[in-house]
């Protein structure tokens, strides 16, 4: 993962996650808070929790829910950082102050939109990851069902909603000389 800038920013991005915000959340009220942040190993607080026991048990449900049924690490490794991610760390986090808190995660290959509640628990996620790793089952049936066709890319979205099923969507972008195909997994 290529790491960029750690940013908590109130400026031009504003504008935008607001309207994202409003697109991917619904209004926003005066108890909800925006905040943008972008992946950054030089500051690991923000990915473990003070108290890390009580924030993995906290965030369980939403990792057994979102869990791909075969290893992809790359995925794998952001459902943690979405998990263990310490609004405490955050400069505009109240604890006296019950509110929503909008956080954006991504780089290259990731944009998370998460929602926690501030008690720091996940109440909703819309994950997108580009190129990953195709569960062996769906790759096997696309290859024998498709021969000749090379994989171009594809997408993931995984959409979890605290307390009801997690929605999980593989597109494939599939090439063959001049032709494509796009193909869809749900699950």
């Amino acid at each position: 993962m290529e790491a960029t800038k750690l940013n908590i920013e109130f400026t031009t991005k504003i504008g935008w996650m607001l309207l994202l915000g409003l697109l991917a959340f619904g209004p926003i009220n005066a108890q909800e808070n925006i905040l943008l942040a972008y992946n950054e190993p030089s500051k690991p607080e923000l990915y473990s929790s003070t108290d890390r026991t009580s924030s993995m048990q906290r965030n369980q449900e939403y990792l057994n829910e979102t869990a791909i049924a075969e290893s992809n690490k790359m995925v794998s490794e952001w459902q943690h950082k979405i998990a263990n991610f310490d609004l405490a760390h955050l400069p505009d986090f109240q604890l006296e102050e019950p509110s929503k808190y909008h956080v954006a995660l991504q780089d290259n290959n990731a944009n998370i939109q998460a929602r926690y509640d501030s008690e720091g628990n996940v109440i909703y996620a819309s994950e997108r990851y580009k190129n990953a790793k195709l569960p062996l089952k769906i790759s096997k049936e696309i290859s024998s069902n498709f021969p000749g066709w090379t994989f171009k890319s594809t997408l993931l979205a995984i959409n979890y909603t605290r307390g009801k099923k997690t929605k999980r969507t593989y597109k494939i972008h599939l090439v063959m000389g001049n032709e494509r195909k796009v193909l869809k997994y749900v699950y």
